[in-house]
């Protein structure tokens, strides 16, 4: 272990302590969520609460589980507090965008290429408004949507712009890459290629690149579609279509790992279309919430590094998420298109390969200092007999404590989202009746015939549906 390195080390410990959250155990709520056990869920999620950097994940959890089990009311309630620790996690993040550090590790401290902004933070936030603007459409309260949508429209510019700076920041990175490189082959020779593969130089660039790329469009298509409704119920121009429009093009631009977004921007094209031709004040939006999104595992597999293997580091990977029914609707006897706007297999591996290498690094350090601390152990035993034991025994005690914080692969996720969400848009029937087919699974849904209503669709696994309608605006009693 060299100077630098250890350098680095004590530089990162502050870091790891202030980083590394008590492990908060979702799992009572997250398991039984994915296995389409929905009430459990909720009854569990609600007796979780924490006051740390893990209550952001908590909260957006429990907005997700909450809504999903028909608790609107509540589910509002979790994410607007989601919302101010999130907007206190971007503030303290700095001027730059979202700056590695809050939910990153120490791994950023170690590698001096991991200085590149993070937007997870800021992709989690715009998901946030999305799915407080779903709620409050399901309360029928469209001033509260408005709200969650001008927070969204702050989300998607922000987004923007710090899309804007990261690609400055890599082509200037690259640059700086290239020079190294050059350096590197003039003074190693033979020996550049092994040089090149340890410092890693540019492994992970591509990888940034495309999901920074795609982040700030492709991930919201759900919270897009929810703002043109708010827009056009609310009697506005419907801006939003133009951000739907951006990011049908947005996606087609986008191909990473033989990944093709093409059919994602055709669908997001279509669903702004069938959007536009629907009419305003008596239309039935749809939204289908399908399967469970993939979450972060430990996986041996992802163990590629050498160094990795000799530590005997588990390293995390992602699984496959879980699938469910198809979904159909039926006005009379005539089908209605239900197009895709939010695939989150292709968001959550972007997240992946961006975070990743900070958790790789986060991991190894734990693991780093974990064996340091055998050392100090063996060190403060033998100095028992010297004045300076006591000395010795602090710094044993300080290495534990960072060990503990740093130890472990960082599994931390939003798990309780679907796979895709999917919608669909459709003049209210005059007897306001239309039929929702899950798999094989066929329901009459009724709604407020002449009036604009929002249907939440939610299909966890195959044999699961769950049904949720309101009219966009209160409707007067009748006499």
């Amino acid at each position: 272990m060299n100077k630098t390195f250890l350098h680095k080390v004590a530089l990162s410990a502050p870091v790891a302590l202030l980083c590394a959250c008590a492990s908060t155990d979702l799992s009572k709520a997250t398991e039984p969520y994915k296995n389409g056990d929905v009430t459990t869920a909720a009854k569990e999620i609600r007796a979780v609460n924490v006051n740390n950097t893990d209550g952001v994940w908590v909260m957006m959890e429990k907005g997700s589980i909450l809504k999903a089990s028909g608790d609107f009311a509540e589910s509002q309630a979790a994410l607007e507090e989601c919302n101010n620790r999130m907007d206190q996690l971007l503030k303290s993040a700095g001027s730059e965008g979202v700056a590695v550090g809050g939910l990153a590790g120490a791994g950023a401290v170690l590698t001096d290429d991991r200085q590149c902004a993070y937007v997870g933070a800021l992709h989690e936030a715009q998901l946030v408004c999305a799915l407080q603007a779903m709620s409050a459409l399901q309360l029928s309260n469209i001033s509260q949507a408005q709200a969650a949508i001008s927070l969204l429209r702050n989300r998607v510019d922000e987004a923007k712009e710090t899309k804007r700076k990261i690609e400055a920041y890599l082509a200037t990175k690259r640059k700086e890459n290239e020079t190294e490189r050059e350096s590197a082959q003039k003074k190693l020779g033979g020996g550049y290629a092994k040089y090149a593969d340890g410092l890693e130089y540019t492994k992970y660039d591509d990888a940034q690149k495309a999901a920074y790329t795609s982040w700030a469009d492709t991930s919201v298509g759900v919270g897009l579609y929810l703002a043109e409704i708010v827009d056009r119920e609310s009697g506005k121009s419907g801006e939003f279509l133009g951000y739907m429009n951006r990011l049908a093009t947005d996606a087609a631009a986008q191909r990473y790992r033989a990944v093709d977004y093409k059919r994602l921007a055709q669908q997001a094209q279509a669903a702004a279309d069938q959007l536009r031709a629907a009419p305003a004040g008596e239309t039935t939006y749809v939204i289908v919430e399908r399967g469970v999104a993939p979450a972060r595992i430990l996986d041996a597999k992802e163990m590629g590094a050498d160094w990795a293997k000799a530590l005997q580091v588990e390293l995390p990977g992602l699984d496959r998420g879980s699938g469910s029914d198809s979904v159909a609707i039926t006005v009379g006897n005539q089908g209605v298109p239900v197009y895709l706007v939010t695939d989150m297999r292709l968001i959550k591996g972007n997240e992946f390969d961006m975070c990743y290498p900070d958790i790789r690094y986060r991991a190894v350090l734990g693991k780093v200092i974990k064996e340091s601390v055998k050392v100090a152990g063996a060190a403060t035993v033998m100095a028992s007999d010297n004045r300076n034991h006591q000395l010795a025994g602090l710094a044993m005690f300080a290495a534990g404590a960072i060990a503990s914080a740093a130890q472990g692969a960082d599994l931390r996720s939003w798990d309780c989202l679907p796979q895709t969400y999917e919608v669909a848009a459709f003049k209210t029937p005059k007897d306001g009746e239309f039929t929702v087919t899950c798999g094989s699974q066929a329901q009459k849904v009724r709604v407020v015939p002449g009036a604009s209503n929002t249907v939440i669709v939610g299909t966890i696994r195959d044999g699961h549906c769950s049904i949720y309608t309101a009219p966009v605006k209160p409707v007067a009693p009748t006499n």
